[in-house]
């Protein structure tokens, strides 16, 4: 009986939260799709009204609109093309907002997958509650290029004509901030670049490469090295964790000397593995390329014998702490992937161990390909930053 009663609340629970997430969904794309709705009806009534020249109906309308709606990128470029229509002084509180709304319109235009607010609608799809490349798109581009020759190639209006008329080729369209110090936009260009700049970056990659010993290590040879590599950026200061495997799999070809129970023996075994925690500091990061000094502390574990299962002998291990110095290079190909570089030169010296008598350090070789799995980057290329 108390079996079934627990039976009933859990299955009444189910329904209750399944049937609550419905509501909320159903909710949701009905709030959605009622502002779909009113933009397409005020976006409309604008553009009629901005062709007739009606300043103070079109003036009505844009606040009607944004009442509904809220301030999106669409009611933005209507906002900045009513003041170019009518030769109007573009209003500071414009500004406020301005590489937002710029970011998203060129997103828009980009037709790029990462726009957060698009939503399809009668087989149709929206951003910001306006369809892509309809009339609004279109009807604002007309107005932008009718108007562009009014102004200094200098101004801010200009520049706005620019945008939004297509004139100038739109994944190149921060250059003109970042050239244009006298305009009202640099300051807030140039704020939302080093916000942007002090996010935390989080990059995962793989590696793969050569491990070099030198000195009397050099009799083991070069050897394969490999594993995952976790870096955390931040304010240019970049902290790494990195995982290497060092010669699973391989062979080597001359025989050294090792103890065994505290006898020499000669062996031709030698894998290790290693973890490492290093801190670097970005030197330069422009036109998708990184260049970047790294160094820290490392943990090696190297077998040189293996169980001997006949003679009943068992694996000996050599383990070392160390600590290295390097140089990374990343070039950026597409989005958040890169391409790269890890060079690193390790201070080891396995004779500490007990167990071999070999000292010398490494030298590290590897390419790297990874991705960095926060949009920190894709927002600074945007902006014409890299």
């Amino acid at each position: 009986m108390n079996n079934n009663i627990y039976i009933n609340v859990i299955f009444l629970f189910i329904m209750f939260f399944y049937g609550n997430n419905i509501f909320a969904q159903n909710t949701a794309d009905s709030i959605t799709n009622n502002k779909i709705k009113q933009s397409q009806k005020e976006s409309k009534l604008y553009l009629n009204s901005l062709k007739s020249n009606n300043f103070n109906s079109t003036k009505k309308i844009i606040n009607n609109w944004e009442i509904k709606c809220g301030i999106t990128e669409p009611i933005y470029r209507a906002k900045i093309l009513f003041a170019i229509q009518n030769d109007l002084t573009l209003d500071s509180a414009l500004f406020t907002e301005a590489i937002n709304n710029i970011f998203k319109f060129k997103e828009r235009y980009l037709k790029t997958r990462y726009l957060l607010n698009k939503t399809t609608y009668n087989d149709t799809l929206y951003f910001d509650y306006i369809a892509f490349e309809q009339s609004f798109d279109s009807l604002t581009t007309i107005i932008a290029k009718n108007n562009i020759n009014k102004y200094s190639n200098k101004s801010d209006e200009y520049f706005f004509c620019e945008l939004y008329s297509a004139h100038k080729k739109n994944d190149s369209i921060f250059y003109y901030l970042k050239d244009n110090k006298n305009s009202k936009l640099y300051n807030k260009y140039t704020n939302v670049i080093e916000k942007y700049k002090k996010e935390t970056e989080v990059c995962l990659s793989g590696l793969v490469g050569a491990w070099i010993p030198m000195g009397k290590l050099s009799i083991i040879g070069i050897l394969p090295q490999y594993g995952p590599l976790l870096e955390i950026s931040k304010n240019n200061y970049i902290l790494s964790v990195k995982v290497s495997l060092i010669g699973i799999g391989a062979e080597i070809s001359n025989d050294f000397l090792a103890k065994r129970n505290n006898k020499l023996e000669k062996t031709n075994v030698f894998s290790a593995g290693s973890i490492g925690l290093s801190v670097g500091r970005t030197l330069f990061f422009r036109k998708n390329n990184q260049i970047y000094l790294i160094g820290g502390i490392v943990y090696t574990g190297a077998t040189v014998f293996n169980y001997d299962k006949e003679n009943n002998l068992p694996s000996v291990g050599a383990n070392t702490f160390g600590y290295n110095i390097g140089l990374n290079y990343k070039h950026y190909i597409i989005d958040n992937f890169f391409l790269g570089v890890s060079t690193k030169y390790n201070f080891v010296d396995y004779s500490r161990s007990g167990v071999i008598d070999l000292t010398g350090n490494t030298i590290s070789i590897q390419v790297m390909i990874g991705a960095s799995i926060s949009s920190k980057y894709r927002k600074l290329k945007v902006l014409e930053y890299l």
